[in-house]
């Protein structure tokens, strides 16, 4: 995605920002508006941190990186973000996403998140800065995920439930918009009183590392409060493509450990939306 926009600061160490940054004297300011993510219209700022809680935009010259600005979900005007850098040519990066914390973005090749993936949206722009600007952005989703749905309640001894898992990846590549290093992946899931005797949903993120997608290989355990295991379950070959849902659905707390296989039900959606791929186990 190739951009002409324009602009000056004074930039010569890096700079990581919260928020908003003010101009200083002499500095022309360039806006990033997030209006899409994927194909949905965010329309305001209600509607992106419905999606993600953390907005980060990276500027990147010569593949080193000399100013970040960081947006959490509570801050005045989310989604809205300001930059003043010297004039000249960079490298952006724009990623939105629901993880815990801000990701390492010292490298564009490699953006380390860590355990707990959640939704990321990537925007990548070469820009030329030179003048004020206004930039809208579109935003493309760049996980796929894996969601288990039991069909069997959460026993009153469950404690927590947790998957490791190998296959995918936790960092990165923003010029190729693919994951880039082999993960092992953990997505740990506290079970709270009103979660018990109930059916449950548990969502696992990660960055396929190709085009064709990754196969997961997951193992999904139970554990009561001092973290015995009450319940386990395999899955192999899950396939895993940005954009899409592979959703499980079957009996995790009784039956034995089982390989997650079964029919397919290919559910396509409108493209602002998950694509999702239904097996039972």
């Amino acid at each position: 995605i190739m951009f002409m926009c324009l602009f000056l600061a004074s930039c010569q160490k890096v700079a990581i920002e919260e928020g908003k940054e003010p101009a200083a004297d002499g500095q022309a300011v360039v806006t990033f508006h997030i209006d899409k993510l994927e194909s949905f219209e965010a329309a305001r700022s209600a509607d992106i941190a419905s999606f993600c809680n953390r907005i980060n935009v990276v500027a990147y010259k010569n593949g080193s990186r000399v100013k970040q600005i960081n947006q959490s979900a509570g801050d005045d005007d989310f989604g809205n973000i300001t930059m003043a850098l010297d004039t000249g040519s960079y490298s952006m990066v724009i990623l939105a996403h629901s993880f815990h914390s801000n990701p390492a973005l010292t490298n564009p090749q490699k953006i380390t998140f860590g355990h707990d993936l959640g939704d990321t949206f990537l925007w990548t722009g070469e820009c030329r800065f030179t003048s004020d600007k206004v930039v809208p952005v579109s935003m493309q989703r760049v996980v796929g995920l894996f969601r288990l749905v039991t069909t069997d309640s959460i026993p009153s001894n469950v404690a927590s439930v947790r998957f490791y898992y190998t296959g995918g990846s936790s960092s990165l590549d923003a010029t190729t918009r693919l994951g880039c290093v082999a993960s092992r992946q953990t997505s740990t899931f506290t079970v709270t009183e009103d979660m018990k005797s109930r059916t449950a949903t548990f969502d696992a993120y990660s960055f396929p590392k190709s085009e064709d997608g990754s196969l997961l290989n997951i193992s999904v355990t139970a554990h009561d409060k001092n973290n015995d295991v009450i319940a386990t379950k395999q899955f192999t070959n899950i396939p895993v493509r940005r954009n899409q849902i592979s959703l499980y659905r079957g009996k995790l707390f009784s039956g034995g450990d089982v390989v997650g296989e079964g029919n397919a039900n290919i559910h396509l959606t409108a493209d602002d939306e998950w694509t999702t791929v239904e097996y039972d186990f």
